[in-house]
């Protein structure tokens, strides 16, 4: 914001990433940098802790200093599914098709995640409801495995809600029953 109250871009004003958990107290996360020629901006910072981040311009000159508004960020490990199928596809009408995959979490690198809780769902072709199947935990080789009866044409679901330290995630697979 200029010093006379317009809100017009801000070529070369000075500015620095900041970061809160509770939106009182700002820490700066990056270096003082100064905006383009139109006033535009990018910045990245490294997040460690669930907190609030935002763009704080330095007064000075033409500008007043001022803060942009926050984005909250929820910091979670990521997770994948790996090698995730139906099978057989495409199957039999009433035969069984066994969903497979393997759970994959990230800290400093991929490992497999054992032992963690499995939800299946199923969408039948041309519908946009997904129904609950049941569940099932992974064994201690990280392979979760559950066999349902194939009755129509659908996507099958394999998904972790995730918890406070990791992030959901799914993965779909579409069988043809003949």
């Amino acid at each position: 914001m200029r010093a006379d109250g317009s809100r017009t871009p801000a070529p070369h004003a000075s500015y620095r990433l900041q970061f809160s958990t509770d939106k009182r107290t700002w820490g700066n996360k990056s270096a003082l940098t100064s905006t383009d020629e139109q006033g535009r901006f990018n910045v990245t910072g490294k997040a460690y802790h669930d907190g609030y981040w935002r763009v704080a311009v330095q007064g000075g000159g033409d500008y007043t200093a001022t803060a942009g508004p926050s984005d909250f960020v929820d910091v979670r490990y990521l997770t994948r599914i790996l090698d995730y199928f139906a099978a057989p596809d495409p199957v039999r009408k009433g035969a069984t098709v066994t969903l497979q995959g393997m759970l994959y979490r990230y800290t400093d690198k991929w490992h497999h995640f054992t032992q963690q809780k499995m939800y299946f769902y199923f969408r039948p072709k041309g519908s946009t409801k997904w129904s609950y199947l049941g569940s099932t935990r992974g064994d201690r080789n990280e392979l979760f495995r559950k066999g349902f009866k194939a009755t129509k044409d659908g996507t099958w679901r394999a998904y972790y809600p995730g918890s406070t330290a990791y992030a959901k995630v799914y993965r779909d697979e579409y069988v043809d029953v003949r």
